[in-house]
């Protein structure tokens, strides 16, 4: 036997550590933080179209709906694709997205009362809101446990084997992640094409779905997303009251002069969701109802400008 032939066999041969393989358990865990990391996702998208296009909270819901698309990835990369970054990523995007969504769970219905027809809805109660706290922060805890034993697996497959293969996507995972976006945004689109918003400038009252005295000139109309409408025009004060004792008396209507300043919205074309105001000094308001909407209407005497506002409500029955 030569020398070669005995360095070959004396020489161990190299043995490539496995990668470890996620239990059934862990990725069903992982499962329910990606849905949890979507959902987060979807109320931030929702969120977006409700305060569009300028407003306090617009950075806030593009911050949850990226925070919950990233989550939702990471998860999948740190899971299915053993990456430690994700693992790391979904550790604590989990547990924040649980606590995201107990906060949409307590203000969204307030936003959305603001946004359109209905009651103003009650706060929670106590125990409630203790409970939901509770269950959050039981998942959030429950998603951070599993990925923390994960990220343990991933470092000492990663110090038994350094060189790993470089991170590749099917086009199987890119048409998946294309459908998962779709499904995310797909609530907030069906906002957006069931609430179109319409703003006309400078119109006659032929040109506005309201009912308006035929003297009002240079109307400015807007209809927002959430179902208000707004106008302003030019009108004098006697046509006016001659055309609100004439056709809104029988809608329990109420005229009264103001003391004191009042402040009404203006209609934009660039609406946010609690508008911009502007003070009249002097005039009158009056107020009528009909079918589950309220009517007001101000008139500023000095300037020969009245202000309408229109809001949908629902029987408290």
């Amino acid at each position: 036997m030569t020398e070669m032939e005995i360095s070959e066999i004396d020489t161990p041969t190299e043995m490539i550590a496995a990668p470890p393989r996620p239990s059934r358990l862990l990725i069903s865990v992982s499962l329910l933080n990606m849905a949890i990391g979507g959902i987060t996702a979807g109320v931030g998208a929702v969120g977006v179209e409700l305060v569009w296009p300028t407003s306090p909270f617009t950075a806030i819901f593009i911050g949850t709906f990226l925070f919950g698309l990233v989550t939702t990835i990471a998860q999948y990369l740190g899971t299915f694709h053993g990456s430690r970054f994700g693992a790391g990523a979904a550790l604590s995007g989990g547990f924040l997205c649980c606590k995201y969504l107990f906060i949409a769970g307590v203000i969204s219905p307030f936003l959305l009362a603001l946004g359109g027809p209905g009651q103003f809805p009650e706060p929670p109660s106590f125990s409630h809101a203790a409970a939901i706290l509770a269950l959050a922060g039981i998942v959030g805890l429950t998603i951070a446990g599993f990925n923390w034993w994960w990220i343990s697996k991933l470092n000492a497959y990663v110090k038994a084997c350094p060189e790993r293969p470089r991170l590749s996507f099917s086009l199987r995972e890119i048409l998946a992640f294309c459908i998962l976006v779709a499904i995310i945004i797909a609530p907030a689109t069906y906002r957006a094409h069931t609430n179109p918003s319409l703003y006309l400038s400078d119109v006659s009252a032929a040109d506005v779905p309201l009912s308006l005295p035929a003297e009002a000139q240079h109307i400015d109309y807007q209809r927002t997303r959430h179902a208000i409408s707004r106008a302003k025009f030019q009108i004098a004060e006697a046509p006016l009251r001659k055309w609100l004792n004439a056709s809104k008396q029988g809608d329990g209507l109420r005229i009264q002069e103001f003391a004191k300043p009042v402040d009404v919205d203006l209609p934009e074309r660039t609406q946010t969701l609690l508008g911009t105001t502007h003070s009249v000094a002097k005039g009158f308001r009056a107020i009528w109802n009909g079918d589950h909407v309220y009517y007001f209407l101000v008139y500023d005497r000095p300037q020969g400008t009245a202000y309408y506002f229109e809001l949908a409500y629902l029987d408290e029955d």
